[in-house]
């Protein structure tokens, strides 16, 4: 039995690895266009680029129909390669019509989404092409999900870094030589690069797995597990993504770039944990869920996340303001203020990427419209609490409370799904990751106060790991990590 989760673990670690690097590719190209879009735009016009690109995420979420969710819940209920292939050919036909819809949609309604957005009406070509180049991103995103399941790992690392180098070679031209209307130029710079990886994609993987047929009853399941998604989708760019709405409203546009840009820094450990985890753990998990062995191997994998999360934590908060120097090129800017904002949501996104696990249950059990309610729910709360202390408290106040709701997630979703699929986690684990990130905080907040040279802060990083080895890992957990690591 530990031999056979021991085999897993490795698998999981390995191809998360594999997975890390396409991820920084792939989910890096905001992050990697910080230093970019902070040199050439103005903090107001990063903000208003960045309420357009919030507007084109919500757009996404929703008119993907969750299919890329669903694909492989139906793909791995079946061992034939001929009905994996019209799974396939359905799940693309649908997510094509909303792609469609999205793009319909933007053409319609610019005047409308910019009234919404910005209270009078600009930028509406701008809003356009993020909606086209959006629904693009659909297609793509639903044909690496694919890729991901048939397990091509190696293409699927090659065309994410291909377009993290073509994306970011089209925008920075677009930027320095079409400088008269920047925030439209970047959009279609971006639309043309996700054409060209659309093409890519599509040469690679419809001669092989494509047919030309659609399959209403699993086009209705596909629908039906994805609608759920979708409103979890819609919920969790609303809770993360209502706040900037709060702060153009209250503050100005000018603090939402500021805001926006603290985020994406703090996206970081998303990037190079979260994401990768995810995108091979969600079909991972689907294709051993019959196994025997199965929820020995979710309580060592939850115990083994919460670890690698403070291993990538400790280092991202301790040098977060050298990471905020060197990425935002605003003029004037409050580095510090931007450093703790940041640190605090690579926090919020740890602790909310735990619920990548403690939803089996739910999936498992096909019980997804539970999701949506939560989402919901929490959303509003955060929605109210920003309302109530953005004017006394600021950015710092709305990235505080951010941490606050990202606490509930893991532990509400865990006692809705061990209804249907109960694993164990260890508490002493989670005492122990509560007590480091407490720790972080408390630095993080007085940080000022310690005035802490690069070297000093590496000694600091240093004392923290050590702390980590002696106090965190078991005699167990240091065993089959050096296993794993070295093998």
């Amino acid at each position: 039995m530990i031999q056979n989760i021991e085999k897993k673990l490795k698998e999981l670690f390995k191809n998360s690895f594999i997975y890390g690097l396409g991820s920084i590719a792939q989910s890096g190209l905001n992050f990697i266009l910080i230093p970019v879009m902070t040199f050439f735009l103005t903090q107001e016009e990063f903000g208003i680029y960045s309420l357009i690109l919030i507007s084109g995420i919500i757009a996404s979420s929703i008119f993907y129909l969750g299919i890329t969710s669903a694909l492989p819940r139906s793909y791995f209920d079946y061992d034939n390669e001929i009905k994996r292939k019209v799974i396939f050919s359905t799940g693309f036909i649908i997510i094509s019509l909303g792609a469609l819809t999205q793009t319909l949609i933007g053409y319609f309604l610019q005047d409308n989404l910019s009234l919404f957005l910005f209270r009078k009406v600009m930028e509406t070509e701008a809003i356009f092409w993020c909606f086209v180049s959006g629904s693009i991103g659909i297609i793509i995103q639903y044909l690496l999900v694919f890729l991901r399941i048939i397990r091509f790992a190696i293409s699927s690392v090659v065309i994410n870094l291909f377009s993290l180098v073509l994306s970011l070679f089209l925008i920075i031209a677009a930027l320095k030589f079409f400088p008269e209307n920047k925030i439209l130029n970047s959009f279609i710079a971006l639309t043309i690069s996700n054409l060209i990886i659309l093409i890519i994609l599509s040469c690679i993987i419809f001669f092989k797995h494509f047919v030309f047929r659609f399959n209403l009853e699993e086009s209705k399941k596909l629908i039906v597990y994805g609608i759920a998604s979708v409103l979890v989708a819609a919920g969790h760019m609303f809770l993360e993504w209502s706040d900037r709405f709060i702060i153009e409203r209250y503050l100005n546009i000018s603090e939402v770039g500021i805001y926006s840009a603290s985020v994406r820094i703090g996206s970081l450990i998303n990037v190079l944990m979260i994401i990768p985890f995810s995108q091979i753990w969600n079909p991972m998990m689907m294709e051993y869920r019959n196994d025997k062995n199965i929820k020995d191997f979710f309580s060592k994998i939850t115990s083994y996340f919460m670890i690698v999360g403070i291993i990538f934590l400790i280092p991202g908060i301790v040098f977060s303001f050298e990471i905020t120097s060197l990425l935002i090129q605003f003029e004037e800017a409050n580095l510090e203020e931007i450093s703790l904002i940041s640190s605090i949501f690579m926090i919020s996104y740890f602790i909310y990427g735990i619920v990548n696990i403690t939803t089996a249950g739910i999936l498992y059990e096909r019980k997804t419209h539970l999701m949506p309610l939560v989402f919901a729910g929490l959303a509003l709360i955060k929605f109210y609490l920003g309302i109530l202390i953005i004017n006394e408290y600021g950015l710092v106040g709305l990235s505080f409370i951010a941490l606050f709701i990202s606490l509930f997630f893991p532990i509400i979703f865990y006692f809705i799904s061990t209804r249907y699929f109960y694993f164990k986690i260890e508490i002493k684990t989670i005492i122990k990751t509560i007590v480091i990130i407490l720790i972080l905080i408390i630095y993080k907040l007085f940080e000022s106060l310690f005035q802490m040279n690069f070297f000093e802060k590496i000694i600091l990083l240093s004392l923290l790991y050590l702390v980590v080895y002696f106090y965190f890992l078991e005699k167990e957990e240091k065993k089959y990590l050096k296993k794993i690591l070295t093998k």
